[in-house]
């Protein structure tokens, strides 16, 4: 699996992309403006979008290079250094007449090195089709709160600062979505930009990394694989994750790595934000490092878990508020928001102390 320091390496870029868009937006909305003619109003900030149009351009491409160098550590780090780390063991396992071929070098091996580019193209293509569908996103979102505030004040429903001050809470709430995605319901959501972002890097640099290992595997004649363990995994994934499988057939305890794990599906290995890996195991070289836990206790901590992330999913867009906020001069929101963040990392350090989780939270925006 990415570490968490290679996935916050890409997802910041892309935090600062929706953030940067949000308070382009924002700030066409100043919280001490008078409104006289609703209609006037409106016509004069429909006249505007196209130069915030042509601003939210410029900050949704400004910075692809950087995460195009990122995307390309984050595969290094994910993808081929463990093929690496693994080499000495399949060259022990050849000399000892474990594995039946010696395989070519990684750098010679055509399978792992297509597998490789093949998943940092994939990635940079979905991250320019990702700023793409940020930019229609935040010109929606600008166009939104022109149209909701109009309608406000136009009918009495609420003066200017109040119509504008809750139609950019909502962007706060609702952020800059990107592509859309099918829950297993079968609705239909869009995600924030950096959490998109995030789901794919994992998915698909672990897909990879699962693609290469297999190809190292074929090139090598080894036919099994150790998958990884975590505690607090997702509780169908805790059925079978630290153990030993087959990737064709199936032998005696060592059952089948796809039949088993749903490998190549949405819901099993490396599907949507599975953070299960796996690597070659030499029966009689390799060294089991993972094993299962107790089920009851890992649903019991994957659960804790959820809590403590709802908690720090509804700091983050507290804190989006406190970033919106400002970009419009609202003072009075900025202090009352701030409270509520403040009120909030008390509940969650209490939550986590209370139920034993050490692993930090993930609270932090930029810009904040």
């Amino acid at each position: 699996m990415a570490s968490q320091q290679d996935i916050l390496s890409v997802t910041e870029i892309y935090d600062k992309i929706e953030v940067d868009l949000m308070v382009n937006i924002s700030k066409q909305f100043p919280y001490e403006d008078e409104v006289e003619d609703p209609s006037e109003w409106r016509l004069g900030k429909l006249l505007l979008l196209g130069a915030v149009a042509n601003q939210n351009m410029k900050i949704a491409g400004r910075y692809k290079t950087k995460s195009e160098v990122e995307v390309n550590s984050v595969f290094h780090n994910t993808c081929m250094k463990p093929l690496y780390d693994k080499e000495k063991e399949y060259i022990k396992g050849v000399r000892k007449g474990v594995l039946p071929k010696q395989a070519p070098p990684i750098s010679k091996s055509f399978g792992v090195n297509r597998a490789y580019q093949g998943g940092i193209n994939k990635t940079n293509a979905y991250l320019n089709i990702t700023r793409t569908t940020a930019l229609e996103s935040a010109n929606a979102q600008y166009l939104r709160i022109v149209n909701q505030a109009y309608f406000e004040m136009e009918n009495g429903i609420a003066s200017y600062k109040a119509a504008t001050t809750r139609a950019v809470n909502q962007l706060s709430e609702i952020g800059i979505t990107s592509q859309r995605y099918r829950r297993a319901d079968g609705t239909v959501t869009r995600m924030r930009t950096n959490e998109a972002v995030r789901r794919q890097l994992l998915s698909t640099s672990g897909r990879t990394a699962g693609e290469m290992q297999r190809e190292r595997c074929r090139e090598y004649g080894n036919n099994h694989v150790e998958v990884d363990s975590h505690f607090g995994s997702r509780p169908d994934h805790a059925e079978w994750q630290g153990a030993i499988y087959t990737i064709e057939g199936s032998t005696e305890g060592y059952p089948n790595l796809a039949d088993t794990t749903g490998l190549g599906t949405v819901t099993g290995l490396h599907g949507a934000n599975c953070q299960h890996d796996y690597i070659g195991f030499i029966i009689g070289i390799s060294q089991q490092t993972f094993f299962p836990y107790d089920m009851a206790e890992n649903k019991a901590h994957y659960e804790n878990i959820q809590t403590s992330n709802r908690i720090a999913r509804s700091i983050r867009n507290d804190k989006y508020k406190v970033i919106n906020a400002r970009a419009t001069g609202n003072a009075k929101q900025v202090a009352k928001t701030q409270k509520a963040i403040k009120r909030k990392h008390a509940e969650l350090r209490n939550f986590k102390k209370g139920a034993g989780l050490d692993q930090p939270s993930r609270t932090s925006v930029i810009g904040y």
